[in-house]
């Protein structure tokens, strides 16, 4: 008896979301276009080549989903070499990192529905390059398995905020078991049907999980004083001071890869919050914040813990030959208007008369300045503006 055996050739697909081609060869000057809700990229299992560029875009079903991309592995020529990621299908989108060296760098989450990735090599040295996996979801990070996605928003736990419910309100249980603080969660009130639970430290404690001590003498450990979120976002090439006398931090400008800013942000330790002086949103969230701080430990707060209102109702700035920064105050009854020519958050100080040729505007968004205390003061001087110049 004879057998016949029929080989039918039956095609097999494989969505772009589960293989990668570069996987299996160099992706060297490719492009591919990904589509399904998970997958992994890679430059090849080789070295990738000098002088090339690869190109990866991801698209999702829905312009309303979200793109998290995790590089798990990277090793490019340092500052040569580059892996750059963009919220969008264009280089014209806002981009999200540019990654080189080494260092695993953190995830980062498109919120167009695309996400574009382009390795960059130069002509010199090849390296083994990265791999980086990708995920599609309805909402940012899937809620990290702390909240409740509708309609593409988080719906986060008690205990968690950010996007996607990425962190805690009340890190490590604020130190409690070591009795540096307890997690408070304040009463509602009219202007707050839920307000947030927050870390209430101890005296002699700060940070958002009250894990830095003011009595430890030892260095060699970081301290987390805030994760992340408004109104501080990230930036470079800021320039800071701090006052003790105020206990606070204030920073200007600085540059967030598609952006140059202008905004003065200022970090309470007392409270661990940030407020930003453009903002009044952001200055009564400080105020509350006091407020309920007061409340908790039933004890009044000192005059240098209060928000100066009056400074943040009148600040303005102004810039003259590149002097510094300055304050300008509503003028009373019978006075002068005058312009004051240094910024002191307790009081004001050596003014000018307001017709004197300094013209009251803000300094303007720059990067690469500085900023120094002068007495209980500071002065901001330089910078490299929007249009190219220096200051």
């Amino acid at each position: 008896m004879w057998a016949w055996w029929v080989l039918v050739a039956v095609p097999l697909w494989v969505p772009a979301a589960t293989m990668d081609f570069s996987s299996e060869r160099s992706c060297n000057r490719s492009r591919r276009v990904l589509t399904g809700s998970w997958g992994i990229i890679t430059d090849g299992p080789e070295k990738y080549p000098e002088a090339s560029h690869c190109q990866w875009l991801i698209r999702a079903s829905s312009p309303e989903q979200y793109i998290t991309l995790n590089v798990t592995i990277i090793e490019t020529e340092c500052s040569y070499d580059h892996l750059y990621v963009y919220d969008g299908e264009t280089y014209n989108a806002p981009m999200l990192g540019v990654f080189s060296g080494k260092t695993k760098p953190p995830q980062v989450t498109a919120s167009s529905g695309a996400m574009l990735i382009l390795l960059y090599s130069d002509t010199n040295y090849a390296l083994d390059g990265f791999v980086a996996e990708y995920s599609i979801t309805d909402c940012p990070l899937n809620c990290s398995s702390h909240g409740l996605c509708e309609n593409y928003k988080c719906i986060c736990d008690e205990l968690y905020t950010g996007d996607g419910c990425q962190r805690q309100h009340c890190p490590e249980n604020c130190g409690m078991a070591h009795n540096r603080g307890h997690c408070y969660k304040p009463l509602p009130t009219l202007w707050e049907i839920k307000p947030a639970p927050y870390c209430l430290c101890n005296e002699g404690y700060f940070g958002d999980g009250c894990s830095l001590s003011a009595y430890d003498s030892e260095g060699g450990t970081w301290h987390w004083l805030w994760r992340g979120g408004p109104p501080l976002n990230d930036r470079t090439s800021h320039a800071s001071v701090y006052l003790p006398h105020l206990d606070r931090l204030y920073v200007y400008g600085g540059y967030n890869l598609n952006n140059i800013l202008g905004d003065l942000l200022i970090y309470d330790f007392g409270t661990s919050v940030w407020v930003n002086v453009s903002d009044p949103a952001s200055q009564s969230h400080l105020s509350r914040r006091l407020n309920s701080q007061r409340t908790a430990r039933l004890k009044g707060i000192t005059e240098y813990q209060v928000m100066n209102s009056s400074l943040l109702r009148n600040l303005t700035f102004s810039v003259n030959s590149n002097n510094t920064v300055s304050v300008k105050r509503k003028s009373l009854a019978g006075e002068a208007p005058r312009t004051r020519r240094m910024i002191r958050p307790s009081e004001e100080i050596s003014s000018i008369p307001a017709n004197h040729n300094t013209r009251a505007v803000n300094p303007g968004p720059r990067y690469g300045h500085v900023m120094e205390k002068y007495d209980q003061h500071f002065v901001l001087f330089g910078g490299r503006l929007i249009s190219g110049n220096d200051k």
